[in-house]
């Protein structure tokens, strides 16, 4: 039987960016690596906050109870 062992990516040009923007929002490697075959390589970040179905940062809902 042969022994299948799951290899790291390589982690340079746009793969990378997609990674780095994946550890920004605290989104697996699986969920990574799903955005960046997806969308490619020259996927902006809003197209990757759109597939990743997060909220883009300039409309994040205020967590202030006081107001």
């Amino acid at each position: 039987m042969i022994k299948f062992e799951a290899t790291q990516p390589r982690l340079d040009g746009p793969r990378a960016a997609v990674y780095e923007f994946a550890k920004k929002y605290r989104l697996s490697d699986t969920e990574a690596e799903r955005l960046f075959l997806k969308l490619g390589a020259s996927a902006t970040q809003e197209e990757m906050l759109a597939e990743a179905k997060l909220p883009a940062p300039e409309f994040k809902k205020s967590t202030d109870k006081s107001k």
